[in-house]
């Protein structure tokens, strides 16, 4: 009996960096304590801040409010097989920010649904794109760059849908300033 063993590196198994991973980060939140967010969350963060920096417009601190219901809208989104800011039932995101105790002078939403390249968990790669595809929609940009948004809250849900039995990623990110 004959064994042959072959090695390969990440690089040939992976030459266009569709698994590549990111990694999950604690962060400073804006009251100033540290939270946990997963590498998509993390990566979308820094997307986020990079791209503001870019155009003048100061960092956003994360929320924990904001980000609780950012979460849950993904995985609403995902959970049964919805694409759209407002639920089934017809709650808007000013209604579950509201809901979630967060006060705020203004507030704004960006909301995605796209296939992931790996089943579950999004690449960053994958992540990329959907930044991509927020930064071409007009409404989206004008959101992201938005200077008067100070906090944010950023939520990544991955299933199977239901209808197409595809892998997908839902993202949501809400963004808001505090009164």
């Amino acid at each position: 009996m004959l064994l042959v063993v072959v090695a390969a590196t990440a690089s040939y198994l992976d030459p266009f960096g569709l698994m590549e991973q990111p990694e999950a980060a604690e962060v400073a939140s804006c009251d100033g304590t540290t939270m946990n967010l997963s590498g998509p969350e993390a990566e979308l963060l820094s997307l986020h801040n990079e791209t503001r920096g870019e155009h003048g417009a100061p960092p956003l601190c994360v929320e924990k409010r904001l980000a609780a219901v950012a979460g849950a809208h993904s995985k609403d989104m995902i959970e049964r097989d919805f694409y759209s800011h407002e639920t089934p039932e017809g709650v808007t995101p000013a209604q579950r920010v509201q809901s979630a105790g967060y006060d705020y002078s203004s507030m704004a939403e960006n909301i995605h649904l796209k296939e992931v390249s790996r089943m579950g968990r999004p690449s960053t790669r994958d992540l990329g794109a959907t930044f991509e595809d927020w930064m071409e929609s007009p409404g989206h940009r004008e959101n992201l760059l938005n200077p008067a948004l100070k906090e944010v809250g950023i939520g990544v849900a991955t299933g199977m849908t239901q209808k197409g039995m595809r892998p997908m990623g839902a993202y949501t990110v809400n963004f808001g300033t505090p009164r």
